[in-house]
């Protein structure tokens, strides 16, 4: 591995970061590693323009900045430092384009207070901050290319990001943001009331936490579908991590409601060596699993956003 500014950067910010990511990404080859942390390091810039901004005028310069990254990404401008620095990612792959593309437009819907309807939008919105950054990660993982490979990657991306909504309710609804369908919760549920602390809030906002893992539950095992068409490393990696995800989720359940509202939970050293483990015994299930060399692969593109789709 080459220790330049550029790469010692994006691996200080997996570190910092990315920690359940930072673990796994040991397990990658060097090369790889790197490669991954400079994609994590340009979504979490994209993350970070739409998270950071809390007063009112941050908040319109921050849509103004995204806007022009859509418009920069959907171009291909590389006069955008996030758009040069896609491009020596991503080079001319169309699918981890119309990702980047999507993520920066998802992105933009954070900014300022937050709702979701439905169960539909709720997928929509997964799939566009995370489902995209799975697809653009199978390419940086050396994954083979199919269609069947790319709706796993998406998959799994969802599930994570179901994880991230149930780990962060509290502090999400102290941001103006619920994440939960409005479908799922009792009407008096409010960003308000469940930071304030109402016992009908939180008690149906614990319902639908429980409903959300069980969602999440069903896109890891749609993900993992995909482990096998990954290089050996990519694939360890891919499996460790994925399941030190699914355990913040197992554990917020194992913990209760009191225990919940107490505080984010973090996934300790023994919980990681456990959560390895597992990702191990996954590994070695999947592993039997490998793509026919002689099958060809599917090569129909996702639609292209640039064309008014997915929009």
């Amino acid at each position: 591995m080459t220790s330049t500014p550029e790469n010692d950067r994006a691996l200080a910010t997996l570190r910092r970061h990315g920690r359940s990511f930072h673990w796994a990404g040991r397990l990658l080859a060097p090369a790889v590693r790197v490669r991954c942390a400079r994609l994590y390091a340009i979504c979490r810039t994209i993350d970070d323009m739409a998270d950071l901004p809390i007063t009112a005028d941050a908040q319109c310069i921050a849509r103004t900045r995204l806007g022009e990254l859509v418009t920069a990404v959907g171009r291909r401008d590389s006069t955008h430092p996030v758009v040069a620095e896609a491009e020596r990612l991503l080079t001319t792959d169309d699918n981890a384009w119309w990702a980047l593309e999507r993520l920066a437009a998802t992105a933009l819907t954070d900014i300022g207070p937050v709702r979701i309807d439905n169960d539909s939008e709720l997928y929509a919105y997964a799939d566009g901050v995370a489902g995209t950054v799975g697809l653009m990660m199978a390419g940086m993982l050396d994954a083979r290319d199919s269609l069947e490979t790319r709706a796993a990657a998406r998959a799994l991306g969802v599930a994570m990001q179901f994880t991230n909504i149930a780990r962060d309710v509290l502090e999400d609804a102290e941001q103006n943001r619920v994440y939960l369908p409005r479908s799922w919760l009792n009407p008096q549920v409010t960003p308000g009331a469940i930071a304030a602390g109402n016992l009908q809030a939180r008690a149906s906002a614990w319902r639908a936490v429980q409903t959300l893992l069980e969602h999440a539950e069903a896109s890891y095992e749609k993900g993992w579908k995909g482990l096998a068409d990954l290089p050996p490393r990519s694939r360890l990696a891919i499996a460790v991590a994925s399941h030190l995800y699914r355990r913040i989720g197992r554990r917020i359940l194992a913990r209760g409601p009191e225990r919940f509202w107490r505080g984010r939970y973090r996934v300790g050293t023994g919980g990681k060596v456990l959560a390895s483990a597992q990702g191990l015994y996954l590994y070695l299930q999947t592993s039997w699993r490998m793509p026919n060399a002689n099958t060809p692969e599917k090569r129909n593109m996702l639609p292209n956003s640039r064309r008014g789709s997915e929009r």
